[in-house]
């Protein structure tokens, strides 16, 4: 014996009984129990799309190194400009110290370029995994970092290292960035209990 929803009021009535008790609609005998279909979630898309993320991270790599050898093209400009002011003019020091103090200014951006271009070698990475046969890509910049699922960006931060999204048939996914290398945990399930999957 089972219960089932009277077609009539919605009510719950025994496969057992012929009438409704509620409202006296008629109930067949042994009325099999309709069960809820299952849900169709979407096919999963075909993973190419990885490859713009990819393609993302190495131009960002490249855009670090080009901005470090730019500061160091500038250091090297304000150097010859400090050595020409020299040799023009010697009754001055104006002109020379403005240029000293733009060495010096290059100098420290050059030094912070450098170290943000290996910084980026390390830790700017798309790290792609599959989870119910549905990709669900980590992004790390350098200063930004994503939750991809399905070519669908889901939650982003840029210093909250803990992002998460959900797939489409409905399980929580969530992303840890780690602070010190940039390596990435893409988990399943609550963020503090989740099956870590890297």
């Amino acid at each position: 014996m089972a219960l089932i929803k009277c077609p009539e009021c919605g009510k719950e009535v025994s496969t057992a009984a012929e009438t409704c008790p509620h409202c006296g609609y008629p109930i067949k005998k042994n009325e099999p129990i309709k069960e809820k279909p299952a849900e169709v979630y979407p096919k999963p898309k075909d993973p190419s799309w990885i490859n713009k993320w990819k393609e993302k991270a190495a131009k960002e790599r490249l855009a670090w190194m080009l901005s470090f050898f730019a500061s160091l093209l500038l250091v090297g400009l304000f150097v010859v400009l400090l050595n020409v002011d020299r040799e023009v003019t010697s009754y001055g020091t104006s002109a020379k110290t403005g240029w000293m103090i733009a060495v010096g200014i290059a100098s420290a951006v050059a030094i912070f370029m450098f170290a943000m271009w290996i910084s980026a070698l390390v830790v700017v990475k798309a790290r792609a995994r599959e989870i119910d046969g549905y990709t669900v890509l980590a992004y790390v910049g350098a200063f930004r970092h994503f939750i991809v699922v399905e070519d669908v960006v889901q939650d982003s931060g840029t210093i909250n290292r803990f992002l998460s999204g959900s797939l489409p048939n409905k399980k929580q996914v969530w992303v840890y960035i780690s602070y010190f290398d940039g390596s990435v945990k893409i988990g399943v399930g609550k963020e503090d209990g989740g099956e870590i999957l890297i």
